[in-house]
């Protein structure tokens, strides 16, 4: 379960997985949730799997990060010849971490450019042209559609670490149509 929405009072609600806060002991009630972000409670929410009847372990536990203040997680660009590209980091609980590239394309890429001040209208998209990052893969699989004011509002899958990706191949971007 991972997905992050932006709330009408601009409260953003991220849902990580992985165990993020820890592992709880009490019997797993609830899995493979199918929420579309409409509903009101998570019983509303399509599931495969029978209440109590999971078989699940605690190693992937869901937690959810309500965040009023958001867009405080800022994104730069490392390692490039300049600063309109680079490999695309993005600051959380403290630390930067990469962007995964799967899925990695040219909306997600306009996205980070518009972060940055960047008024452009084609951004390149690159994987791994920019090297391996050190800290976590904080993002993957986004799946932006281009219009999205920051990357967590993108539809990603995988949000803000619940899972541990590799830096193979992390995502960047050139944000430059040709006058740099």
């Amino acid at each position: 379960m991972s997905r992050s929405v932006a709330t009408h009072d601009r409260t953003r609600v991220t849902a990580v997985g992985g165990g993020k806060f820890g592992q709880g002991s009490d019997p797993v009630w609830i899995g493979n949730l199918q929420c579309s972000g409409s509903e009101h409670q998570l019983s509303d929410c399509p599931t495969t799997t029978l209440i109590g009847s999971t078989g699940c372990s605690h190693s992937r536990d869901a937690g959810v990060i309500c965040d009023a203040d958001w867009l405080k997680y800022p994104v730069r660009l490392v390692n490039g010849s300049g600063p309109w590209e680079g490999r695309v980091e993005l600051h959380a609980f403290g630390q930067w971490g990469s962007i995964g590239s799967d899925s990695w394309d040219s909306h997600d890429a306009m996205v980070v450019c518009r972060m940055l001040g960047y008024d452009i209208t084609v951004p390149i998209a690159v994987k791994g042209q920019f090297g391996p990052g050190t800290g976590p893969v904080w993002l993957n699989y986004l799946g932006c559609t281009g219009t999205e004011e920051h990357l967590l509002d993108c539809r990603n899958s995988y949000a803000l670490g619940g899972q541990s990706w590799s830096h193979y191949r992390d995502a960047g971007v050139i944000c430059d149509n040709g006058t740099n």
